[in-house]
């Protein structure tokens, strides 16, 4: 009688477990609305949270928030997510440095983070509309404040095309072996990609962040936000997908 296992490896799935992922594939968005306010930080309290041999795009350095609410996407749930991001160059070419996203839903955290790396958790999240304001507000664990966001909507404008930079993002496996270094350990860069011409229904909006607890387990705080420089609401009803992730640079080797 045979004994030898029947799956392939060509017939492994993209993600855990290999015969039934929880992710079939790279995601697909449509219908979505984000709203982000940018800021100038201090160096100091910001650089202990960017990896050699990054640096920062800016003097100050400029980073911001990223509050998205995707109503569909492709073998998931529709869901919350909240970035903190700064603007970094790696060998002259400008990136968006995402350094930690919390998401209300687990395929948006599987998705994002065995595919390409994304540093996702799972958060309470909601998002709501008060005061004429576009709300966000995150805690981990639940009544655990990490921030709250809000903008307002003042006047239609185009997001500047020069803020669409590639997403990068650290993407760490450690050895199952204790005490050995990771098995892969690399900045791993995206671009996020429209598939059709419509432009976005884009407003430029007034900005406000309140940082939360001081936690050690979510250290968002630990940015010291010294300076609101702009804000933009942003709501599309186009398809959007990530593009292949390309290997920026590689640790290990």
């Amino acid at each position: 009688m045979p004994t030898k296992g029947l799956l392939k490896f060509e017939e492994f799935g993209v993600t855990m477990p290999v015969t039934d992922p929880i992710v079939p594939g790279p995601p697909t968005w449509a219908r979505g609305e984000n709203f982000r306010i940018s800021f100038e930080m201090e160096y100091e309290s910001a650089a202990r949270h960017l990896p050699e041999p990054l640096e920062f795009l800016n003097d100050p350095p400029t980073g911001m928030i990223v509050c998205n609410h995707d109503h569909f996407i492709s073998d998931s749930s529709p869901y919350l997510e909240a970035s903190l991001v700064y603007h970094v160059s790696y060998k002259g070419k400008p990136f968006n440095y995402y350094t930690n996203l919390l998401v209300s839903e687990v395929e948006a955290l599987v998705a994002g983070r065995e595919i390409y790396g994304y540093p996702k958790k799972l958060a309470h999240i909601e998002y709501y509309i008060d005061q004429g304001q576009f709300c966000m507000t995150v805690d981990r664990p639940k009544g655990f404040r990490i921030f709250s966001a809000a903008v307002r909507p003042r006047r239609p404008k185009m997001i500047d095309p020069k803020e669409n930079r590639d997403v990068l993002v650290l993407k760490v496996i450690p050895s199952p072996v204790i005490g050995e270094r990771p098995q892969i350990c690399q900045l791993v860069g995206l671009e996020i990609t429209a598939e059709t011409d419509e432009a976005p229904d884009s407003w430029e909006c007034g900005g406000s962040i309140s940082w939360g607890v001081a936690s050690t387990e979510d250290p968002w705080s630990e940015t010291k936000i010294t300076k609101i420089l702009d804000s933009y609401y942003m709501r599309r009803n186009n398809y959007v997908s990530l593009a292949s992730g390309y290997i920026v640079h590689d640790y290990l080797k």
